[in-house]
């Protein structure tokens, strides 16, 4: 966990593997809710969905402090 207001280059390691992750089961989602399965995954939803979850997970680690209190909030 970096200080408020900084990233660390593990940030951006653990924002990937989100990324990876939220992409990996938003394809799997798809696959099972569609009708023809494998063959109407929606790409471009896999991918929002996987850029955004590593996006948001940067935000979140840069508006959090060293114990993780978001804002530096003690909560």
């Amino acid at each position: 966990m970096s200080q408020l207001f900084q990233l660390k280059l593990n940030d951006f390691f653990k924002g990937l593997v989100m990324s990876s992750l939220l992409g990996s089961l938003t394809t799997i989602y798809s696959a099972f809710t569609s009708a023809c399965g494998v063959g109407c995954i929606d790409w471009n939803l896999t991918m929002n969905v996987g850029i955004g979850a590593g996006i948001a997970y940067l935000i979140k680690n840069y508006l959090s402090d060293e114990r993780g209190n978001f804002a530096g909030l003690e909560i």
